[in-house]
């Protein structure tokens, strides 16, 4: 009888060890769930994102034909040779505040017309940068003709300069609105340089 209890004791015992190893076992951690990032305002190279803003700008017909339809633009990189004359900025600024930078201009034309559009870097303050640009900007950078209007938008780390017509600025802003899927912003550049036309 007192082997039957010791054995009995000890089965107890056993049990009561195992059930707390089993309870000791790490719990596995659940797969944390990513946060959610900003949404881009654009996504694609630039010099899609641009070509898109240009063509639906067209397909809507919402410019006259000599504006926007019938020039014929080539797209070329802004570098720290041309920042200067086309936004406005020092080299030094663009190298701290642009990731790329992509003109569609005309060659050799009687059109006063540019249409830049800018990616900033992660840490650029895009806000004060794009104003800087409306102010920076040269109008008269089209020889012995100037643009009639300059406009800027910006939406998260995108900023749009058209200088041109004043329907065509109007008509590229309105596009970029539509294509962001982030708030744009305007600024419109007061005309401080006499008109546009030949010789302003």
């Amino acid at each position: 009888m007192k082997k039957l209890v010791l054995f009995l004791i000890a089965a107890i015992l056993a049990g009561t060890m195992l059930a707390s190893c089993a309870n000791s076992s790490p719990t596995p951690n659940p797969t944390p769930t990513p946060a959610p990032s900003d949404p881009a305002a654009f996504d694609g190279q630039i010099s899609e994102i641009l070509a898109r803003l240009i063509s639906k700008t067209i397909a809507k017909q919402s410019i006259a034909d000599e504006e926007l339809k019938d020039i014929t633009c080539y797209d070329k990189p802004v570098d720290a040779d041309s920042c200067q004359d086309i936004l406005g900025l020092t080299p030094d600024d663009f190298a701290a505040d642009i990731v790329t930078a992509v003109e569609s201009k005309p060659e050799g034309s009687w059109f006063a017309h540019s249409i830049v559009l800018v990616q900033c870097s992660d840490n650029c303050d895009v806000a004060a940068l794009a104003e800087q640009i409306s102010k920076g900007t040269n109008p008269a950078r089209f020889g012995c003709i100037k643009a009639e209007a300059v406009v800027v938008g910006y939406a998260g780390q995108y900023i749009v300069l058209c200088a041109s017509f004043q329907n065509t600025c109007d008509a590229i802003y309105a596009t970029f609105g539509e294509l962001s899927a982030l708030p744009t912003t305007r600024i419109d550049r007061e005309n401080d340089w006499n008109g546009g036309g030949m010789l302003g």
